[in-house]
C-alpha cells in the first residue's frame, strides 16, 4: 500500500516571522550599527553619545542614519525554503 502526504499547505493569509535570529541570523541592530561605523567610523562617537541618551534614542538614530540593503542580510536558508513549510 502506498500513501502519499501533502506538505504543502494553503492558510490563506500571510506568512509572520521573527526577523532577529529566526528569518536572519543576526540582529538587524548589529546589522546596522556595523553597517553605520563601516561606512562612517568616526560615527562611533555620536553612536557612543546617543547610547548614553538610552536605548530608544541609540535605535533612533540608527534607524535614522543607516541605510540597510535587505539583500545582503544574513538570511536563514532554512526559512526560506520551499520544503520549511
Amino acid at each position: 500500500m502506498t500513501v502519499m502526504i501533502n506538505k504543502s499547505v494553503d492558510v490563506g493569509g500571510p506568512l509572520v516571522v521573527d526577523l532577529d535570529g529566526t528569518l536572519i541570523k543576526s540582529d538587524l541592530l548589529v546589522e546596522a550599527v556595523f553597517r553605520q561605523v563601516g561606512n562612517n567610523p568616526a560615527s562611533v562617537f555620536s553612536l557612543s553619545l546617543a547610547l548614553l541618551k538610552g536605548k530608544a534614542h541609540f535605535k533612533d538614530v540608527i534607524a535614522q542614519t543607516t541605510d540597510l540593503d535587505p539583500a545582503l542580510l544574513p538570511y536563514d536558508e532554512a526559512v526560506l525554503s520551499p520544503q520549511c513549510a
